[in-house]
Protein backbone atom coordinates (compact mmCIF):
# COMPACT_ATOMS: atom_id res chain seq x y z
CA UNK A 1 0.00 0.00 0.00
CA UNK A 2 2.78 2.43 0.94
CA UNK A 3 4.65 1.55 -2.28
CA UNK A 4 1.54 2.35 -4.31
CA UNK A 5 1.11 5.73 -2.61
CA UNK A 6 4.79 6.59 -3.09
CA UNK A 7 4.61 5.59 -6.74
CA UNK A 8 1.57 7.81 -7.30
CA UNK A 9 3.24 10.72 -5.49
CA UNK A 10 6.41 10.33 -7.59
CA UNK A 11 4.33 10.31 -10.78
CA UNK A 12 2.48 13.45 -9.72
CA UNK A 13 5.71 15.21 -8.78
CA UNK A 14 7.31 14.31 -12.10
CA UNK A 15 4.29 15.67 -13.98
CA UNK A 16 4.69 18.97 -12.15
CA UNK A 17 8.45 19.11 -12.70
CA UNK A 18 8.48 18.29 -16.40
CA UNK A 19 6.37 19.89 -19.08
CA UNK A 20 4.75 22.52 -16.88
CA UNK A 21 3.55 25.56 -18.86
CA UNK A 22 5.56 28.72 -18.29
CA UNK A 23 5.12 32.42 -18.95
CA UNK A 24 7.90 34.38 -20.66
CA UNK A 25 8.96 35.83 -17.31
CA UNK A 26 9.05 32.40 -15.65
CA UNK A 27 11.20 31.04 -18.49
CA UNK A 28 13.58 34.01 -18.19
CA UNK A 29 13.80 33.56 -14.43
CA UNK A 30 14.33 29.78 -14.70
CA UNK A 31 17.42 30.30 -16.87
CA UNK A 32 18.52 33.39 -14.94
CA UNK A 33 18.83 35.13 -18.30
CA UNK A 34 20.58 38.38 -18.90
CA UNK A 35 20.11 39.12 -22.60
CA UNK A 36 23.35 40.09 -24.33
CA UNK A 37 23.46 43.75 -25.24
CA UNK A 38 23.82 44.58 -28.91
CA UNK A 39 26.11 44.22 -30.71
CA UNK A 40 27.33 40.74 -29.84
CA UNK A 41 29.17 37.94 -31.58
CA UNK A 42 30.53 34.49 -31.01
CA UNK A 43 31.17 31.04 -32.38
CA UNK A 44 29.00 27.97 -32.79
CA UNK A 45 29.33 24.25 -33.27
CA UNK A 46 26.39 22.52 -34.91
CA UNK A 47 25.57 18.81 -34.91
CA UNK A 48 22.83 17.59 -37.26
CA UNK A 49 21.44 14.15 -36.53
CA UNK A 50 19.51 12.51 -39.36
CA UNK A 51 17.62 9.27 -38.79
CA UNK A 52 19.27 7.69 -41.83
CA UNK A 53 22.85 8.45 -40.69
CA UNK A 54 24.79 6.78 -37.87
CA UNK A 55 26.85 9.87 -37.02
CA UNK A 56 25.92 13.55 -36.94
CA UNK A 57 27.04 16.04 -39.57
CA UNK A 58 29.29 18.55 -37.84
CA UNK A 59 29.81 22.17 -38.77
CA UNK A 60 31.12 25.25 -37.04
CA UNK A 61 31.33 28.95 -37.63
CA UNK A 62 30.70 32.42 -36.28
CA UNK A 63 27.77 34.73 -35.68
CA UNK A 64 27.64 38.50 -35.49
CA UNK A 65 24.54 40.40 -34.40
CA UNK A 66 23.72 44.08 -34.16
CA UNK A 67 20.44 45.97 -34.26
CA UNK A 68 20.16 46.00 -38.07
CA UNK A 69 22.16 42.94 -39.10
CA UNK A 70 22.63 39.24 -38.36
CA UNK A 71 25.40 37.19 -39.95
CA UNK A 72 25.47 33.42 -39.30
CA UNK A 73 28.54 32.12 -41.10
CA UNK A 74 29.45 28.44 -41.42
CA UNK A 75 33.20 28.08 -41.86
CA UNK A 76 33.54 24.29 -42.14
CA UNK A 77 33.01 21.82 -43.64
CA UNK A 78 31.56 24.08 -46.37
CA UNK A 79 31.71 27.83 -46.18
CA UNK A 80 28.26 29.43 -46.39
CA UNK A 81 26.28 32.11 -44.61
CA UNK A 82 22.86 33.45 -43.75
CA UNK A 83 22.70 37.23 -43.66
CA UNK A 84 19.86 39.44 -42.51
CA UNK A 85 20.17 43.13 -43.33
CA UNK A 86 17.91 45.90 -44.60
CA UNK A 87 14.83 43.82 -43.68
CA UNK A 88 15.88 41.04 -46.08
CA UNK A 89 17.25 37.55 -45.47
CA UNK A 90 19.96 36.28 -47.82
CA UNK A 91 21.85 33.03 -48.24
CA UNK A 92 25.47 33.23 -49.33
CA UNK A 93 27.14 30.18 -50.85
CA UNK A 94 30.83 29.21 -50.78
CA UNK A 95 31.50 31.31 -53.91
CA UNK A 96 30.06 34.39 -52.24
CA UNK A 97 26.86 34.48 -54.30
CA UNK A 98 24.16 36.28 -52.31
CA UNK A 99 20.51 35.35 -52.92
CA UNK A 100 17.41 36.73 -51.19
CA UNK A 101 15.19 34.29 -49.29
CA UNK A 102 11.41 34.83 -49.41
CA UNK A 103 9.72 35.58 -46.07
CA UNK A 104 13.13 35.86 -44.46
CA UNK A 105 12.26 38.59 -41.98
CA UNK A 106 10.14 36.17 -39.92
CA UNK A 107 13.04 33.71 -39.69
CA UNK A 108 15.55 36.40 -38.76
CA UNK A 109 13.24 37.68 -36.00
CA UNK A 110 13.09 34.12 -34.67
CA UNK A 111 16.89 33.73 -34.81
CA UNK A 112 17.40 37.06 -33.01
CA UNK A 113 14.96 35.97 -30.27
CA UNK A 114 16.52 32.49 -29.90
CA UNK A 115 20.08 33.80 -29.58
CA UNK A 116 19.05 36.37 -26.99
CA UNK A 117 16.56 34.20 -25.11
CA UNK A 118 13.80 36.77 -25.64
CA UNK A 119 10.94 34.67 -24.34
CA UNK A 120 8.49 37.59 -24.61
CA UNK A 121 8.96 37.44 -28.40
CA UNK A 122 9.16 33.65 -28.52
CA UNK A 123 5.90 33.10 -26.62
CA UNK A 124 4.07 34.76 -29.55
CA UNK A 125 4.82 31.69 -31.69
CA UNK A 126 5.65 28.99 -29.09
CA UNK A 127 4.11 27.43 -25.99
CA UNK A 128 6.81 27.56 -23.33
CA UNK A 129 7.23 24.77 -20.78
CA UNK A 130 9.75 23.22 -18.43
CA UNK A 131 12.13 20.60 -19.76
CA UNK A 132 13.35 17.51 -17.93
CA UNK A 133 16.79 19.14 -17.76
CA UNK A 134 17.23 21.77 -15.09
CA UNK A 135 18.53 24.68 -17.19
CA UNK A 136 16.41 24.20 -20.30
CA UNK A 137 13.11 25.52 -21.63
CA UNK A 138 11.07 23.50 -24.10
CA UNK A 139 9.09 25.34 -26.77
CA UNK A 140 6.36 23.92 -29.00
CA UNK A 141 5.35 25.93 -32.10
CA UNK A 142 1.82 27.32 -32.14
CA UNK A 143 1.73 28.75 -35.67
CA UNK A 144 0.99 26.55 -38.68
CA UNK A 145 4.02 27.39 -40.86
CA UNK A 146 6.44 26.94 -37.98
CA UNK A 147 4.85 23.72 -36.69
CA UNK A 148 5.14 22.20 -40.16
CA UNK A 149 8.94 22.60 -39.97
CA UNK A 150 9.60 22.12 -36.24
CA UNK A 151 8.13 19.85 -33.58
CA UNK A 152 10.05 21.34 -30.69
CA UNK A 153 12.83 23.77 -29.79
CA UNK A 154 14.80 23.62 -26.55
CA UNK A 155 16.88 26.53 -25.22
CA UNK A 156 19.45 25.77 -22.52
CA UNK A 157 21.78 27.87 -20.44
CA UNK A 158 22.28 29.69 -17.19
CA UNK A 159 22.65 33.47 -17.42
CA UNK A 160 22.60 33.25 -21.23
CA UNK A 161 21.66 30.83 -24.00
CA UNK A 162 24.49 28.38 -24.70
CA UNK A 163 22.63 25.58 -26.47
CA UNK A 164 19.75 25.43 -28.96
CA UNK A 165 18.15 22.11 -29.88
CA UNK A 166 15.83 21.90 -32.89
CA UNK A 167 13.63 18.88 -33.52
CA UNK A 168 12.12 18.90 -37.00
CA UNK A 169 8.92 17.35 -38.28
CA UNK A 170 10.87 14.41 -39.77
CA UNK A 171 12.29 13.48 -36.32
CA UNK A 172 15.76 14.81 -37.12
CA UNK A 173 17.63 16.81 -34.50
CA UNK A 174 20.04 19.75 -34.64
CA UNK A 175 22.09 20.77 -31.62
CA UNK A 176 23.84 24.14 -31.70
CA UNK A 177 26.40 24.98 -29.00
CA UNK A 178 26.99 28.74 -28.69
CA UNK A 179 30.03 30.50 -27.30
CA UNK A 180 29.55 34.24 -26.93
CA UNK A 181 32.56 36.55 -27.33
CA UNK A 182 33.14 39.44 -24.98
CA UNK A 183 30.74 42.33 -25.50
CA UNK A 184 31.97 44.82 -28.11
Amino acid sequence: MIKAILTILMMLLSLNAFGQALTAQQATDKLNLVAPSLPFSGTFEQLKYFKVLKHPLKSHGTFDVNKQRLLWQTLAPVKSAVLYENDMLYTINSRGDKKPTPQGSDMSTLIFALLQGKFKELEKVFNLSTDKRRNCISMTPTSEPLSMALNNVVLCGQGGIDKIELFDSKNNKTIIHLQFASQK
